[in-house]
């Protein structure tokens, strides 16, 4: 986790992101002192009455909705929340806190130091706060001219580059891929990505999927939107978009379900007869997401999964941990395809047998 370079002398564990903590670090993380930044505290915002929050925490605390369980050790506060619930911390820190985006089947561990870092860590169900096993975190730490020092981190020899939206930066290292960097302009704040598996951890951050829990509030006039589409309609979705639109062909009896986000992703689901728009179950879908310098990226992401051959120059893998996702990109493109469906061996024959393709 990278820091300014300080002379500060307490025992608060350090560390530079040209050796990023493996997951080892995530487990000892007790913070006993360092910097004391400005900020609202996980444990101080229990006891801070007169504005409200206290009457909140109770409520997440004890209705079992919001929040499942609490623990203290020491003067570092663990949480496991709803999204709800992460959603009402989230507003009471007053600065972004980033996450990798709602998963079903999933708590979320909400763990702060008194140095203000935020690890929004995912427990599958069934897991306990506070376990040792290893499981995706996004951490946000206050880092001043985090940009800056990031972009010198990822400049240095063994550090691996991967494009983001956004004018950010993000690397990791060779050394530790488990874990990525990610700082944008203007903010002091560093995000890290870890995951077992490190192909996810780089692919979450390469597909944009890390933001905050709590968006800009500033207006939009865009949202997200999930409709029904003839097989006409998304024949013609690229020359639509202006730019190329991926998926696996036409599917007798299916029904085409289009989704297209802010962020120009573009979904495209594959729902049998009777099933509705927007319905939750998992069915397969084809999403187009835009990536800079896809190729490399993918390639780069690739090394730490199982690849699958395909023709045309391109580069396809699915993680171990996530067989059922498989990524796809081709030369000369700024475009990443994700090839999804339940069964992991229909998702991983779909790509190897060179059915992605533009709808035009």
């Amino acid at each position: 986790m990278t820091e300014t370079p300080s002379t500060d002398t307490s025992s608060e564990p350090r560390s530079d992101a040209s050796t990023p903590r493996r997951t080892d670090a995530y487990r000892r993380r007790s913070d006993s002192g360092g910097s004391r930044r400005t900020g609202v505290r996980l444990g101080a915002v229990v006891a801070f009455v007169l504005a409200g929050w206290f009457l909140v925490w109770l409520f997440l605390a004890n209705t079992g909705g919001d929040g499942e369980s609490r623990q203290t050790t020491g003067e570092r506060t663990v949480a496991a929340l709803s999204q709800r619930g992460l959603e009402t911390l989230a507003r009471a820190f007053g600065t972004p806190v980033y996450w990798a985006g709602p998963k079903s089947g999933v708590s979320y561990e909400v763990t702060q130091t008194p140095s203000n870092r935020v690890f929004v860590r995912y427990l599958p169900e069934g897991a306990e706060v506070g376990t040792e096993d290893p499981y995706l975190f996004v951490a946000t730490f206050p880092l001043e001219d985090a940009f800056a020092v990031t972009s010198a981190e990822a400049n240095k020899s063994g550090a691996v580059k991967i494009p983001i939206a956004n004018g950010g930066v993000a690397f990791y290292t060779r050394q530790s891929p488990t874990n990525v960097y990610i700082a944008f302009p203007g903010q002091d704040q560093q995000i890290q990505v870890y995951d077992p598996d490190a192909a996810n951890a780089q692919q979450l951050v390469a597909d944009g999927a890390i933001g905050p829990v709590l968006p800009s509030s500033a207006p939009s006039t865009e949202a997200t939107t999930v409709e029904a589409a003839t097989l006409a309609e998304v024949k013609a979705l690229g020359g639509k978009l202006g730019h190329p639109v991926y998926w696996v062909g036409p599917q007798s009896g299916a029904l085409y379900e289009l989704t297209q986000t802010p962020s120009g992703r573009v979904f495209i689901r594959y729902l049998p007869a009777g099933e509705k728009v927007g319905s939750a179950t998992p069915h397969l879908f084809v999403a187009t997401f835009p990536v800079p310098n896809a190729l490399a990226v993918t390639q780069q992401a690739a090394e730490s999964g199982v690849k699958i051959p395909i023709a045309g120059g391109g580069v396809a893998f699915y993680s171990k941990s996530t067989p059922s996702n498989v990524y796809v990109a081709f030369p000369n493109s700024d475009y990443q395809i994700e090839v999804y469906d339940p069964d992991p061996k229909r998702a991983q024959g779909l790509v190897r047998s060179g059915k992605v393709k533009p709808t035009s």
